[in-house]
């Protein structure tokens, strides 16, 4: 059911809702640019009292939520979110754990990282996000592919890239965990 039927996510910027490839059929990805959290608030506050929300989204949803997990990221200062560079594709959203400290410490090896896997034909990085609230120190960057095939050539490709495997020895040394997604737009996603 899409989000933006409700009258108070009119208030978001909602840039994308994505879901799992076929591993996890209860998951889902949606983002939504909020300006401050008193907005967020009023967002909230406002479908608490939207009977449409509740009767035509929380009562389905509901049943089949096991989990939920809720988390504020913002970009990170060096990141700009970008569109894909055309309908179709796949997304994966690579989530990483870094050490505690925060940018001041590892974001200068995770954004030379980042740089080198986002040159020409390692794939298109949309944006990369840092938590604010959730889950601490963990970093989202969301990637665009042609295919999922396109997909694993680019990354096998870069692992042959002196340069991409330097960056990435550097940056592995501020890692704890990470995991990626195989992502696809619903259908009623801006971002597709």
């Amino acid at each position: 059911l899409p989000f933006s039927r409700f009258g108070a996510v009119k208030m978001l910027k909602l840039f994308g809702s994505l879901r799992p490839s076929a591993a996890l059929f209860r998951t889902a990805a949606a983002a939504a640019q909020v300006n401050s959290y008193s907005q967020r608030a009023a967002v909230r506050a406002a479908l608490a009292q939207d009977p449409s929300w509740i009767s035509e989204y929380i009562c389905k949803a509901l049943p089949l939520l096991t989990a939920q997990d809720n988390e504020v990221s913002y970009l990170v200062p060096w990141s700009r979110l970008k569109s894909p560079p055309q309908q179709g594709g796949v997304f994966e959203l690579a989530t990483f754990r870094m050490r505690p400290g925060g940018p001041a410490v590892w974001g200068g090896a995770f954004q030379a990282a980042m740089s080198a896997h986002d040159a020409p034909g390692y794939g298109k990085l949309l944006g990369a996000f840092h938590s604010e609230f959730g889950l601490l120190n963990r970093v989202h960057a969301l990637w665009w592919f042609e295919s999922a095939d396109h997909r694993a050539e680019c990354r096998h490709k870069a692992h042959t890239d002196a340069r991409v495997v330097a960056a990435v020895r550097n940056s592995v040394a501020h890692l704890d965990s990470q995991r990626n997604q195989l992502m696809f737009p619903c259908t009623f996603s801006p971002m597709k």
